[in-house]
């Protein structure tokens, strides 16, 4: 994109900078996209390219929104920096061709049937969890449909993809039904390991607290077994970066 549209155009924001460099980041992006922002203008226009961090800690606001399929919460999140702010009468200081919200959904094979969010996100968020979304989300992204509007439409879409009732064409059902299959065993087996790390049961009156949240494996300090306590994610490595300079230091 940077090859694209310009180096200075181009802006990245993901929770793995550095605490300063985060803190800079943020900072640049509510001067530009806040509600009093100086927003980037010229004819390549900015481009901010953002992981789930831009969903709800910054209150910045674009033009136009190109997401991957995500559960329908943080979906609505992410929409909410849509025309978050007014530009002026009837948003006339956005570009003629952005003036109407439009958040373009992307990372799906949608000629598959049903059709099929791409692997990365099914690693994240699961098959069963954005079928669910797509089928309430999927009056909203025909061509013809009506608009999403928001906050009114977001308890409804919410409670429906999270609810009990099948949800999507007659045709998803076979698939959606292997989905929830996985989806629930996938969820008893982290409910299995968190159990490790539950806190003892109430002792009875008179018994001593030494020990009693020691939830089977310490404090949950930085190691392996304190960090499972406190997430369950996968594997990470620090790496400290190393120059030489050309004085020898």
């Amino acid at each position: 994109m940077r090859e694209r549209f310009g180096t200075k155009n181009v802006t990245v924001a993901h929770s793995r900078f550095m605490d300063l460099d985060r803190a800079a980041l943020d900072a640049h992006l509510v001067r530009c996209f806040g509600p009093d922002g100086d927003r980037p203008t010229g004819r390549a226009g900015h481009i901010v390219v953002a992981s789930q961090v831009a969903e709800q800690s910054l209150d910045v606001d674009f033009d136009l929104l190109v997401t991957d399929l995500c559960p329908v919460d943080l979906m609505l999140q992410r929409m909410g920096r849509l025309h978050r702010h007014q530009r002026g009468p009837g948003q006339n200081e956005r570009p003629v061709r952005v003036r109407q919200p439009r958040c373009l959904v992307t990372g799906v094979d949608w000629q598959a049937s049903p059709p099929e969010p791409c692997p990365g996100s099914q690693r994240v968020y699961r098959l069963h969890t954005l079928l669910r979304s797509l089928a309430v989300l999927g009056p909203y992204l025909r061509t013809s449909a009506r608009p999403l509007r928001l906050p009114q439409d977001i308890s409804t879409l919410v409670q429906t993809a999270y609810g009990l009732d099948a949800v999507g064409p007659a045709p998803w059902s076979d698939t959606m039904a292997a989905a929830a299959v996985e989806h629930h065993t996938h969820r008893a087996r982290q409910q299995a390991r968190a159990e490790v790390y539950r806190l003892d049961k109430v002792r009875r009156p008179g018994r001593p607290l030494f020990g009693w949240i020691d939830a089977g494996v310490g404090d949950a300090d930085d190691s392996r077994a304190g960090r499972a306590q406190v997430r369950d994610s996968e594997e990470s490595l620090e790496v400290l970066v190393v120059q030489r300079r050309a004085d020898g230091g």
